[in-house]
């Protein structure tokens, strides 16, 4: 049997035999089809989630590796920073410090766990007689008296190192911190086990104490609210998403059945997407738990057109078998082409530097695989089997574009004219972009993580933090007494900088503990007078710290370099630029022999940011150049290959420029957008232009074959 659908065209001929084919061998195709699946569906058990933010972090990107060696020198800071608020304002009362004091306890339990700094347990030092004493700021605050906690607060606010991370300026809220050496060998569970503790213990002390807040931040709380975010859009976004296309699309088409085929194609695409990705047992992350979303719909944009076709042949035949060729036959070159040049589209992500963005992209491109291979040799079963209902009544959808089509036949001129008026009206709003982030901002109040944030930000300072190693270049060289004033102007630089809250620098603690060993004489907080001093202060001082306290995570091993931390609150990517640009200037410009490369994990956040858009741009743009190649090579039409740029760009172009004009900021998520946005345009372009195309093959005028 053939179908009656016949044009002059080889290419015709050649679609109508293999939709023939594929009608008539209707169970093999579908048989072998779900065979498939089911190998790359095998997959889906292999699936983890990974919740640790440097997944982000590429092991080749010159920024992680500038981190590692620091946190190699150094120590590794992944934290909870906790913060603790009574609601009468006074951190300094009996009750108080007792609920720190238990909790700082009890947070040693808690996995991985390499130091827990409070204000309790802060090292005080101060000198009595000729001695230099250190110890606990707070050295029982189970037993703590009112008289006891007022000293310990005007000691506090009298503290440099802490003012504005352990304890804010009016004593109304204080932190805990919580530093983690997490190994690194199960990425899925570390950061999970550590808040599966953390958590019910927080719970427990807001049950105990409720004259008390306590909000949990830092990076170990961020990354798991990325995972908590991507999990819940999964549960709420996706079955919302999927019953609205549902609605519409039967609606449209009037088909109850119809849209239902739809829904079980998308599902078996995005199913393709988890499984290709479970294969290469690689963690699924907060960037790749959207890619089935992705799947869907593009899966939706693609079966429609199918569907469409069968609606138009309901009104010519009762023939099931005839409907299923003649969608097969009028759109199987449109799907093949829109779907691999989707593909192509979401293959750009690999130009990004971020691992993550790359699978997703990767992902994306199985689905597409997946859905070509549903739609071309399933869907021609399922017409032929399923009940759908023949409606001799053109769809909604089919009325509407024929009323579209005359519309802009009638109004061609005005609309030529008109329209780039608007698009460039509309696009000129892209001048007002600004590549902007705030990765501790991406969710919503909804999520307890964002709270604690911007509470914790607001009373304490910041939580990015721009790190460097001050090196002196020889071994020892932190105790000589012209590198400790050097560092002493770096320090002083950095609290003049107004996006600066605190700084941690060694140059405090050293003059300090030189105040101390002058018995507490004022004039004497500054820089030793000689290099033994300080080698012999310091040494005292590191002799004297209590338990689990050291300096290893401020000096390196052989004592030739320290740490300098500057912590920024409410930070977007250009303002942590723009400030390790005056650094870098005040290191050329004054001390040059310490110049010292800017890193932490916020700095290859940002430049993940900084350097990813640019990238994926790039790629997206190359794709577009690929996709309108491929479609020439199909029509063998140089003009319809570069018309086709036209409506893939305008999209972007007016989305970006509407962006502009409303908010302004673009992030790394939104600069993803562009590659699904691609996808989505490029399917309709495809078969647009094919449809087109064909009709001026058959001889039809240029406004005949618009319609």
């Amino acid at each position: 049997m053939s179908s009656t659908h016949t044009t002059s065209s080889k290419t015709a001929d050649w679609l109508d035999k293999t939709a023939d084919w594929i009608v008539d061998h209707r169970i093999l195709t579908a048989i072998t089809t779900l065979a498939l699946a089911f190998v790359v569906y095998a997959g889906i058990p292999n699936l983890r989630l990974d919740t640790d933010g440097r997944v982000f972090m590429a092991d080749d990107n010159p920024d992680k590796m500038v981190l590692d060696a620091f946190e190699q020198e150094f120590a590794k800071d992944d934290n909870l920073a906790i913060l603790v608020m009574p609601k009468d304002g006074e951190v300094f009362t009996p009750a108080t410090l007792q609920a720190i004091g238990a909790l700082t306890e009890d947070l040693w339990n808690l996995p991985y766990v390499r130091l827990v700094n409070s204000i309790t347990r802060f090292q005080n030092t101060y000198a009595d007689g000729d001695m230099m004493v250190v110890e606990d700021l707070v050295a029982d605050p189970f037993s703590v008296t009112q008289e006891q906690a007022a000293a310990a607060k005007d000691t506090a606010l009298d503290r440099t190192e802490i003012i504005g991370s352990l304890i804010n300026e009016d004593a109304s809220a204080t932190a805990i911190s919580v530093i983690f050496r997490l190994p690194g060998e199960d990425l899925v569970t570390e950061i999970p086990s550590i808040l599966a503790e953390a958590d019910p213990l927080l719970a427990s002390y807001r049950a105990d104490y409720p004259q008390i807040d306590f909000l949990a931040s830092g990076s170990v709380a961020v990354s798991q609210a990325f995972a908590t975010a991507s999990q819940k859009d999964g549960e709420t976004l996706t079955p919302a998403m999927l019953v609205a296309m549902l609605l519409i699309v039967g609606i449209l088409l009037r088909s109850v059945t119809g849209a239902l085929l739809i829904l079980v194609l998308a599902a078996l695409s995005a199913f393709v997407s988890l499984g290709a990705l479970g294969w290469t047992r690689i963690p699924i992350n907060s960037a790749t738990a959207v890619a089935p979303l992705m799947v869907v719909t593009l899966a939706v944009a693609s079966s429609v057109h199918v569907l469409s076709s069968v609606r138009q042949t309901m009104l010519e035949t009762a023939d099931r078998t005839m409907w299923a060729r003649r969608a097969i036959a009028d759109h199987g070159l449109g799907i093949t082409v829109a779907v691999f040049t989707t593909a192509i589209g979401f293959l750009s992500l690999n130009f990004s530097i971020s691992p993550p963005f790359r699978q997703l992209g990767n992902m994306v491109a199985a689905g597409m695989i997946g859905v070509w291979a549903f739609t071309i040799f399933l869907l021609p079963g399922l017409i032929c089997w399923l009940p759908l209902r023949r409606n001799q009544k053109a769809a909604s959808v089919d009325r509407l574009m024929n009323w579209l089509s005359d519309f802009v036949i009638r109004n061609q001129r005005p609309l030529l004219f008109g329209i780039p008026v608007i698009i460039v009206g509309i696009g000129i709003g892209i001048s007002q972009i600004r590549l902007e982030d705030d990765f501790l901002r991406y969710f919503d109040e909804r999520f307890e993580t964002r709270v604690a944030t911007d509470r914790y930000e607001s009373q304490l300072g910041g939580l990015n933090v721009l790190e460097y190693s001050v090196d002196t270049g020889e071994e020892s060289g932190i105790n000589s007494v012209a590198y400790l004033s050097r560092l002493d102007d770096f320090a002083a630089f950095l609290r003049a900088q107004p996006e600066v809250s605190h700084i941690r620098s060694l140059s405090d603690t050293i003059k300090r503990l030189n105040m101390n060993m002058n018995e507490d004489d004022p004039a004497h907080y500054r820089i030793p007078d000689s290099d033994e001093e300080a080698s012999q202060f310091l040494f005292l001082y590191e002799l004297s710290l209590g338990y689990g306290m050291d300096l290893t995570d401020q000096i390196n091993v052989d004592r030739s370099s320290t740490r300098v931390s500057a912590f920024v609150p409410f930070a977007t990517t250009t303002m942590l630029l723009d400030l390790d640009d005056r650094i870098q200037t005040w290191f050329a410009e004054t001390a040059p022999e310490l110049k010292s490369p800017v890193t932490g994990q916020t700095h290859v956040y940002t430049m993940i940011s900084a350097r990813d858009v640019p990238s994926m741009l790039q790629g997206t743009s190359l794709a577009l150049v690929f996709i309108s190649f491929v479609i020439f090579l199909v029509l063998r039409n140089l003009k319809l290959g570069l018309v086709s740029l036209v409506p893939n760009l305008v999209p972007a172009i007016m989305g970006f420029g509407l962006w502009g004009y409303m908010v302004g900021n673009v992030s790394l998520a939104v600069s993803i957008v562009v590659a699904m946005t691609l996808g989505i345009v490029v399917d309709d372009t495809v078969h647009f232009i094919l449809k087109y195309a064909n009709a001026r093959k058959r001889g039809k005028s240029a406004e005949d074959s618009v319609r």
